[in-house]
């Protein structure tokens, strides 16, 4: 036998009755490779029908994320949309991080101090020792039964405590004047929350990033266009 090509491992023998001998035959990977089935060039998905297959997967994934980009573009909310949907609502989700690291989310009623979401609990609550050990909160506003109404704020920010008797009357002041929609100057409203402050401690929210969605700003019934391949 002479010198070995480079195929020759790929290549196998068996007995062929009809010749009387040996018979070369190419092995499974080598008549893959012939066929092109399961090889997969770069760039492309594996095992689909040509028309997928010959798109390269990159170009393919650009589209996509940039579809994304632009949706979301389209639907940010400016920082007066933002402002006005925080003055108007009066209830958020509040997350914080429990021992274990898992979320835990409460609903709360807030207030605002120049923009920035103020709030109040007991001392000994859960999201009080949470934010005690990890400042790190999250605070979601949103409103809309449907899809093509729905709007939302989603504040990531730090928790700082505010314990100084007066200072934690006022905030709760303000979410209980938010929250009735009455005022509360009168005396026995007042006594109310003064009473009520006394085991409570309030906190000021300070953004490090909010992000925010309007979907009525889609058009139509709000549906996310299809991409073509």
């Amino acid at each position: 036998m002479g010198p070995r090509e480079p195929y020759a491992q790929a290549v196998s023998y068996r007995a062929s009755p009809s010749a009387g001998g040996m018979k070369p035959r190419a092995s499974s990977a080598a008549r893959r490779r012939s066929s092109g089935i399961g090889v997969t060039m770069p760039g492309t998905l594996p095992n689909k029908p040509n028309d997928v297959r010959d798109c390269p997967l990159s170009a393919l994934m650009e589209r996509v994320l940039l579809c994304f980009v632009n949706q979301r573009a389209r639907i940010a909310m400016s920082e007066e949309e933002i402002a006005g949907l925080l003055r108007d609502a009066r209830k958020l989700q509040l997350g914080t991080i429990n021992p274990d690291g898992t979320p835990h989310l409460v609903t709360m009623f807030y207030g605002l101090d120049d923009g920035r979401v103020t709030f109040w609990t007991y001392a000994k609550s859960q999201k009080a020792r949470n934010i005690e050990r990890d400042p790190r909160v999250s605070c979601l506003i949103e409103t809309g039964d449907e899809y093509a109404q729905l709007r939302g704020v989603l504040v990531y920010g730090k928790a700082r405590l505010i314990d100084d008797p007066a200072a934690v009357l006022e905030v709760g002041l303000d979410v209980t004047r938010r929250m009735t929609g009455m005022p509360v100057d009168g005396p026995e409203a007042r006594a109310y929350v003064e009473h009520t402050a006394r085991k409570r401690v309030a906190y000021l929210v300070e953004p490090a990033r909010v992000v925010s969605w309007d979907h009525r700003k889609l058009g139509g019934d709000g549906s996310v266009p299809r991409i073509s391949p």
